[in-house]
């Protein structure tokens, strides 16, 4: 329920970024960005406190008093919570992406996480690691792809710099003819 009030926001800030994109109003599109990445990071950094607190409750719900999988359960949830606090930045990126029309980016980044990090790590660390290495893979696909965020952070920042001043160089030249 939680994650699809999330998604709810995520997509009202993709239109926003995307017409305020089309419409040439960058500084609207940079408020959004910080904007969102503060609202989902806060909503996530919640979330991952109410289901790190309850845990126990949470996975009892599924057990049947079955004491190892209560164990394993609670942490999983503590280790997905240590890392889902990110969740929010690398979507408002993915959506960012998207509304800017770099559809690849935004389908790679979009990916990553569950896909092109996770796949590779659920293969490589069981094998290595057992049970720890199933119970860490998502966490650690997780910080994968914040780490690739970042590189899509630049590279964006970049192109709206690009674009406000190829703006800037139109009106200009608006004006002179």
């Amino acid at each position: 329920m939680a994650l699809c009030l999330y998604l709810v926001f995520q997509k009202g800030f993709q239109s926003i970024a995307g017409f305020n994109f089309g419409a040439k109003k960058l500084d609207r599109v940079r408020e959004s960005i910080h904007f969102s990445i503060k609202i989902t990071t806060g909503f996530c950094l919640l979330l991952s406190i109410i289901c790190a607190v309850f845990s126990k409750n949470i996975i009892s719900i599924f057990a049947d008093n079955n004491q190892e999988v209560i164990s394993t359960g609670i942490q999983a949830i503590l280790m997905q919570s240590f890392s889902f606090v990110f969740f929010g930045f690398y979507t408002v990126y993915s959506s960012l992406l998207l509304a800017l029309g770099k559809v690849k980016e935004g389908f790679f980044l979009g990916l990553c996480r569950q896909g092109i990090c996770l796949i590779p790590l659920l293969i490589i660390l069981p094998s290595v690691l057992g049970k720890t290495g199933i119970l860490i893979s998502k966490p650690v696909a997780d910080i994968i792809s914040v780490f690739i965020t970042f590189i899509f952070v630049r590279i964006t920042s970049k192109f709206l710099k690009e674009t406000e001043n190829k703006i800037r160089e139109d009106f200009m030249i608006n004006l002179l003819f």
